[in-house]
C-alpha cells in the first residue's frame, strides 16, 4: 500500500518497514504480493435507519450511564426521525475501506488511553490467566480503535479488551475458538450488542458483567469441547479476526446496512454528522429535500411554489419573474407558523420538561439543597431552548413539527444573542408570570410576532401548509393531555416509565413500591437496631423512625461525612472534616448529643473496623484505633494504602495495595503475622480464616500465619451467609470449611448467589436461570428459567406464601438493579417485581413488626410496603 510499506493479505497488519517475501510479525502469513483494497479510501457508514429505533438506541448507548446515555438517546431518536420524514438515511461512519488495517503499537505510551483504566483491565484478566500478547491500534475503524489481544494457553481462550477513547469504559471480550481448527467462535461480551452482526461468532452480551461471569457463559457455550487438543494458535486467532471483520463487511454490504458515504481525501480529518446537512451550506442541517433534484437544502435557500420545495437552481422560472413572496422580509418563500401549532409545541415541551426533571432531581430535599437544583434545572433549559435554535433555527420538538426560528432579515438561524434574549424572555415567562402578556401580541402581529420575536428580531415559520399545521396542533394537545392523564392517575409510574424509555435505567434511587415514607439524603443510612435510620440530609445528621419515618433528632455535630453505627454500644461513630483537619466522634443514638470528638490522623479515611473495645480506623498509610470514650489507644503505619480492615477474634487483617495482607493485634497494633499476594474473604473454622490470591485461596491462623489448608482455585462470596455453616459457599464452589476439600461442584456455567435459608441459590447467566440447591450435595431442588444474571441474593423474610428475597444485578457501570423475588415452599413458582435501579449497593431489611421494607441507598431513604400476592 502506497505509504504504508507492507499490509499483511491474511490479517492486515500495516508494517512500514516491511518488504515482500517475509513472514508477517502477527500471523506468520508470508506476504508474497502487495494486497490491493478495492474500498481504499472510501468512507462507508451504517445506514441508522434500516434497524429499529431501540435497537439503534442500545447499540449506541449501550456504555453510557445516567444522563450522558438520556441525552445520547434523545440525540439519536432525534436524527432518525428527521432521517424518516427527509427520506434520507441517517448515516454513521464505521469503516475505512473494507480490509482490517492495525499497526503494533504500545497502549501505556498512547496518550489517549486512560493507564489506570488500562492497568485494572489487564489485571482482571491475569487474575484469571491471560497474558497479554499484543497491543495494536486499528484505524480502519470510525473511530480509531486500541485494542490489547490476550491469550490463555492453559485453557485455549482468549480474550479482547477494546478502548475507544475518549470513553472512560473499556469493552472486554472472552472468546473461545469451538471446532478442531477453530472455525467458530463462542464470544462472550460485556458491552451491549453493536447493530452489525457477527456472522462466524455465537456471541452473548452481558453488559457491565465481571470476566468471571464472561468465562462461565465461554465454557457453558462450548461445554464437551476439548479445547487442549485444539490446533488453534494466536496466530490463528489473529487472523481470524480479520476473516470475521471482512465478512461482516461483506454481509452488511450485500444488505445495504452498509453505504458508500464518500471518497475521503488523504489525511482528511472526519466530522462525523449527528443529521442531513444542506448541500449549498455544510454547516447547516438540512429541513427539507429538492422536489426536483432531491438535494438536501436548510432554511435559508430552501424555496416553496406550488405547493412543493425547490432549491436555488431548480426554482421554475415562473416563480423567479415575480412571484409575491408571502413575507415582507428577505425570507422568502416562508410563511408564518400558526399560533395552535406554536403553543401546543410549547404546553408539550413544558410538560416533557417538567416530568424529567421532576424524575432527575430529589425536589424533597433541604432548601439549601433545593437552590442548587434550580440552578442546575435553568441550566438545562437554557440549554435545551439555546443551543438548538442556535444550531439549527429550532428546538428538536419544533424540527420534528416542521417549525423553524430564522433572522427576520436573513431567513438564516439565529445569532447566538437573539437566540440567548427569546430563551431568556422564555425563562421569565415561567419564573414571574406577568411576561407571558408579550406573546399576546402575536394575535395581532400579521407575522405573528410576540414581544421576544421582536426584541431578538426573530421570526417563527413553518414548512407545513395549513391542514398539516392544524393535525400537528391537534396531535400534541392530544399527547400532552394523554402525559397529564398518565401523570395524574399513575403519580411517580409515569414519570419512572419515561426515564426507563430514554435513559435505560429507572429513576435513581425512585422505589417502585407504595411509600410509607421516605427522604432525600447525602449518604447511605445506618442502622442502630431495627427501629432507627441515621441519615445525613443537607449536611445534618438525623434520626428517624424506621416504622412511620417521624424525625426523632437532629444532631449538633458539624463537618460529618459519615455514619457508622457500632452493634454494641449505643453511638453512632461520625467521621468528618472540620477546621481543615478530620476527626472522629460518638453521637448518642437516643438523642443525638455529641459524646466526644478527636482528631484524626491520616484524613481522609479509607477503611475502618468495629473492635470489642472501639473503632479501627485508616487513613493514608496509618491505622488508629480508639477507644468508645474517645480515647486514642495507638497509630501504627501500614508501608502502603490501606483498602480494608477486617476484624478476626483479637486481631486486625489491613488490606495494603500491592502487598496483600498485614495482621496486628487489636490490644496495641503490634504486627503479627503476613500473607503475602492474599486478602481476607471469610471466618475459617476454629480461628482460622480464608484468604484468597490470584491463583489460590488458603486458610491462615491470622495471629501466626500458620496455614491450616490450600484450595487451588481463588475464591469469592456474594454475601456473609454464605460462609456461616460449616461449609463455605463460595461463588466458584462449596468447599468444607475444616479441611478445603470440595463439598461439591456447581453445574456447568453457575454461581452461588446467596443463601435462601440453609440452602445455596445459584444463578446461570448463560442458561438465564437460577437454582435452588441443597447444601449438602448439591442436589437440585429447584430452577426457574427466564431470569436474568444475579449477583447477590439475600433472604428477606419467610411466611406461608414462600421464601421473599432481594436480589441485585449491576448494569452498567455503578448502577445496581434490584428485584424482590417470592419462591414458593416447594419450589414450583416464581414470582419476580422490580423495585429500582440505584447508583450503588442499597441496604434493603425487612421490618417484621409493620410488614415494610427498609430501603436505602447512597441519594435517599425509606419504608416501603412489602408487595402482596400478585
Amino acid at each position: 500500500m502506497t505509504g504504508q510499506g507492507i499490509v499483511c493479505v491474511r490479517c492486515g497488519l500495516m508494517d512500514p518497514e516491511g518488504v515482500l517475501g517475509a513472514k508477517c510479525s502477527a500471523c506468520g502469513t508470508v506476504v508474497k504480493e502487495r494486497r490491493e483494497d478495492p474500498y481504499d479510501n472510501k468512507l462507508f457508514g451504517v445506514n441508522l435507519n434500516a434497524f429499529q429505533l431501540k435497537d439503534v438506541i442500545l447499540a449506541e448507548t449501550g456504555d453510557k450511564t445516567g444522563w450522558g446515555r438520556a441525552t445520547a438517546a434523545a440525540s439519536l431518536a432525534a436524527g432518525w426521525f428527521i432521517g424518516r420524514a427527509t427520506r434520507r438515511p441517517l448515516v454513521k461512519p464505521a469503516f475505512k475501506g473494507r480490509l482490517l488495517k492495525y499497526s503494533r503499537t504500545s497502549l501505556p505510551k498512547a496518550p489517549e488511553i486512560d493507564k489506570k483504566l488500562l492497568n485494572g483491565v489487564t489485571s482482571s484478566l491475569r487474575g484469571h490467566g491471560f497474558i497479554p500478547v499484543m497491543d495494536r491500534v486499528v484505524d480502519s475503524l470510525i473511530p480509531r480503535r486500541f485494542e490489547r489481544l490476550f491469550a490463555n494457553k492453559e485453557r485455549k481462550l482468549y480474550a479482547l479488551a477494546l478502548f475507544e477513547p475518549p470513553s472512560e469504559r473499556a469493552e472486554i471480550m472472552v472468546i473461545a475458538p469451538m471446532g478442531e481448527t477453530g472455525e467458530k467462535f463462542a464470544i462472550a461480551s460485556n458491552h451491549s450488542p453493536w447493530i452489525l452482526a457477527d456472522p462466524m461468532g455465537e456471541a452473548q452480551f452481558f453488559p457491565g458483567a465481571p470476566v468471571e461471569e464472561l468465562l462461565a457463559a465461554a465454557d457453558y457455550k462450548t461445554a464437551g469441547q476439548d479445547r487442549s487438543l485444539m490446533k488453534f494458535s494466536m496466530k490463528d486467532f489473529v487472523a481470524r479476526m480479520a476473516d470475521i471483520h471482512e465478512r461482516r463487511f461483506d454481509l452488511a454490504v450485500k444488505n445495504k446496512i452498509l453505504l458508500k458515504i464518500r471518497e475521503m481525501k488523504k489525511d482528511e480529518a472526519l466530522i462525523v454528522p449527528s443529521a442531513p446537512v444542506c448541500e449549498n451550506h455544510k454547516d447547516t442541517p438540512a429541513v427539507a429535500v429538492c422536489a426536483a433534484c432531491a438535494k438536501a437544502v436548510c432554511l435559508s435557500c430552501h424555496n416553496r411554489f406550488d405547493g412543493r420545495v425547490y432549491c436555488p437552481e431548480c426554482l421554475p422560472k415562473e416563480a423567479k419573474a415575480g412571484e409575491t413572496p408571502s413575507l415582507d422580509s428577505p425570507a422568502e418563500g416562508l410563511m408564518p407558523a400558526g399560533l395552535a401549532l406554536r403553543g401546543s409545541i410549547k404546553v408539550f415541551e413544558f410538560l416533557m420538561f417538567a416530568a424529567l426533571l421532576t424524575v432527575l432531581f430529589p425536589w424533597e430535599a433541604y432548601p439549601a439543597s433545593k437552590i442548587v437544583y434550580s440552578t442546575m434545572a435553568s441550566v438545562l433549559f437554557i440549554g435545551y431552548f439555546y443551543y438548538p435554535v442556535t444550531k439549527w433555527g429550532a428546538t428538536p420538538i419544533q424540527r420534528l413539527c416542521g417549525v423553524a426560528v430564522v433572522d427576520s432579515e436573513s431567513g438564516e438561524p439565529p445569532k447566538p444573542a437573539s437566540s440567548l434574549a427569546r430563551t431568556g424572555y422564555l425563562l421569565l415567562s415561567l419564573v414571574a408570570l406577568f411576561p407571558f402578556i408579550g406573546y399576546l401580541a402575536a394575535f395581532k402581529d400579521p407575522l405573528r410576532r410576540g414581544v421576544h420575536d421582536r426584541l431578538a428580531g426573530t421570526l417563527v415559520v413553518t414548512l407545513n401548509g395549513g391542514q398539516k399545521e392544524k393535525i400537528g396542533a391537534a396531535s400534541l394537545i392530544v399527547m400532552a393531555g394523554m402525559l397529564s392523564l398518565a401523570g395524574y392517575q399513575l403519580k411517580g409510574e409515569a414519570l419512572r416509565v419515561a426515564a426507563t424509555a430514554l435513559g435505560g435505567v429507572t429513576a435513581p434511587g425512585y422505589v417502585s413500591l407504595p411509600a410509607k415514607w421516605r427522604v432525600k439524603a447525602d449518604s447511605v443510612a445506618t442502622l442502630n437496631g431495627p427501629n432507627m435510620a441515621a441519615v445525613l440530609i443537607g449536611g445534618e445528621l438525623t434520626a428517624f423512625d424506621v416504622a412511620t419515618g417521624k424525625p426523632l433528632w437532629i444532631s449538633a455535630a458539624q463537618g460529618v461525612e459519615r455514619i457508622l453505627a457500632d452493634p454494641g454500644s449505643s453511638l453512632y461513630f461520625v467521621i468528618g472534616k472540620k477546621d481543615g483537619s478530620g476527626f472522629i466522634g460518638a453521637v448518642s443514638w437516643k438523642n443525638g448529643s455529641l459524646a466526644w470528638t478527636a482528631k484524626l490522623p491520616g484524613y481522609p479515611a479509607t477503611a475502618w473496623a468495629f473492635t470489642p473495645n472501639g473503632l479501627a480506623v485508616a487513613g493514608g498509610d496509618q491505622v488508629t484505633a480508639f477507644d468508645k470514650a474517645g480515647k486514642k489507644m495507638w497509630s501504627v503505619p501500614a508501608d502502603g494504602r490501606i483498602t480494608a480492615i477486617t476484624t478476626a477474634r483479637d486481631t486486625l487483617i489491613i488490606s495494603v495495595t500491592g502487598h496483600g495482607s498485614r495482621v496486628i493485634s487489636q490490644r496495641d497494633g503490634a504486627p503479627l503475622s503476613r500473607a503475602a499476594g492474599l486478602k481476607p474473604v471469610a471466618p475459617g473454622a476454629e480461628g482460622a480464616y480464608l484468604f484468597s490470591g490470584r491463583f489460590n485461596s488458603m486458610t491462615l491462623i491470622p495471629s501466626t500465619g500458620a496455614a491450616v489448608w490450600k484450595y487451588e482455585e481463588p475464591l469469592s462470596f456474594a454475601t456473609e451467609e454464605t460462609y456461616g455453616g460449616n461449609t463455605l459457599f463460595a461463588r466458584q464452589a462449596a468447599v468444607d470449611k475444616t479441611t478445603g476439600a470440595m463439598a461439591f461442584k456447581y453445574p456447568e456455567g453457575c454461581v452461588c448467589a446467596g443463601m435462601i435459608g440453609k440452602m445455596p441459590a445459584l444463578t446461570c447467566p448463560a442458561e438465564r436461570k437460577l437454582m435452588v440447591v441443597d447444601n449438602a450435595r448439591g442436589r437440585t431442588l429447584g430452577e426457574f428459567y427466564g431470569i436474568p444474571r444475579l449477583d447477590r441474593v439475600k433472604l428477606l423474610w419467610e411466611d406461608q406464601e414462600g421464601y421473599h428475597l432481594a436480589a441485585t444485578s449491576s448494569v452498567q457501570g455503578d448502577w445496581v438493579k434490584t428485584r424482590l423475588i417470592t419462591l414458593d415452599h416447594p419450589f414450583t413458582r416464581i414470582k419476580v417485581a422490580e423495585i429500582a435501579d440505584f447508583d450503588g449497593e442499597p441496604v434493603i431489611f425487612y421490618n417484621e413488626d409493620r410488614g415494610a421494607l427498609f430501603i436505602s441507598d447512597g441519594r435517599g431513604a425509606g419504608a416501603y410496603e412489602a408487595p402482596k400476592n400478585r
